[in-house]
């Protein structure tokens, strides 16, 4: 409930929710019933379902007795005002801007998308159960190189010595595509930003989608770009007093580790009760070179470097020796197993 606290004639009415005493105004969506937040310089426009933080408010109390029902809770019941705006900014942009339409484009679409929300920012986010088994699962999650492979057949061939008898889900996100990465390296227009702001997203989705799964605990496993979602997925979690997740695994890691980022990682590690295994290696030339080059040389990617933490959880793994290239992770994830628990 919201208590009318003054009434305005040029402006919305300011109201007080009475749970949580934070001041709040009615959305501007047609129709719409739900409170928009009230801030100490700007007013937000619309509520939380119509902005895309979240899919739904009625949805907002469902749990899950399965992971893998995560549609459910992140089915929309309203429009995302900011995807609209996104598909008309394109829409103008080709039109008025034809001889510039690429960069102008593109530099709208990335504004947009680096200030949206993240429900509305991913279209495709799904966690498909794969094997089933015990009521603790395992999740893993690949990376900008295989958005269109939906062939699990490599994590499951390396899953089957230690992980048997455990529930295994593939999360499907939009993460990109190799051959779309290769072509483009400005600092515009480059997938890797898209994908890495994607990551962002889907990582706080997988979030929601663990805390709402009452009974259960998971295991993380991240390839790439994969390893950013499940760290984004971590920092998350990281404000709920329960934890979920049990050990974590980062082949890889398209998510940087240096000095500059202890801190982040310090809190990541509070959502697991385990470890947090990084395991990096000197020959992936797709980190060294790609990863780097679109960051402007400013983030040192922790699939090629260790974590720079404090903290005794987590534990960095040299496999040079295994790993010649970036493709080559998952098939030697086994043996990389076995070296961790040898």
């Amino acid at each position: 409930m919201h208590t009318l606290v003054k009434t305005n004639l040029a402006r919305r009415d300011l109201y007080r929710c009475d749970r949580c005493k934070q001041k709040t105004l009615e959305c501007m969506a047609p129709k719409c019933r739900h409170m928009a937040r009230h801030g100490e310089y700007w007013d937000d426009n619309l509520c939380a379902e119509h902005d895309g933080i979240i899919a739904s408010v009625g949805k907002l109390a469902h749990t899950l007795d399965d992971i893998g029902d995560c549609k459910k809770i992140f089915a929309r019941d309203s429009p995302d005002y900011i995807e609209l705006v996104r598909k008309g900014a394109k829409v103008a942009g080709s039109r008025a801007l034809m001889p510039f339409a690429p960069v102008a484009v593109a530099g709208v679409t990335s504004a947009l998308e680096a200030t949206s929300s993240f429900v509305g920012g991913i279209k495709h986010f799904d966690i498909r159960k794969i094997n089933p088994g015990s009521k603790h699962g395992v999740i893993f999650v690949n990376g900008f190189l295989t958005e269109m492979n939906q062939d699990v057949g490599d994590w499951m061939s390396q899953l089957r010595p230690a992980f048997a008898g455990h529930t295994w889900y593939h999360l499907d996100w939009e993460s990109g595509r190799a051959q779309s990465v290769g072509k483009h390296l400005s600092v515009i227009d480059n997938p890797w930003h898209a994908s890495m702001i994607k990551a962002r997203f889907a990582g706080e989705m997988l979030a929601i989608a663990i805390a709402r799964t009452p009974g259960w605990t998971f295991t993380l496993m991240g390839h790439s770009l994969g390893a950013r979602v499940i760290f984004h997925a971590l920092m998350s979690l990281s404000h709920k007093s329960q934890r979920w997740v049990e050990d974590v695994y980062l082949l890889g890691g398209a998510v940087g580790g240096g000095a500059k980022d202890q801190a982040d990682w310090s809190r990541a590690i509070k959502s697991a009760r385990g470890h947090i295994y990084n395991c990096h290696s000197k020959r992936d030339g797709v980190l060294k070179n790609l990863y780097r080059g679109a960051n402007g040389w400013l983030s040192e990617p922790i699939g090629l470097s260790p974590i720079q933490a404090r903290d005794l959880r987590i534990r960095n793994v040299d496999c040079t020796d295994l790993v010649g290239d970036h493709l080559a992770w998952k098939p030697n994830f086994s043996e990389i197993h076995r070296r961790l628990h040898a």
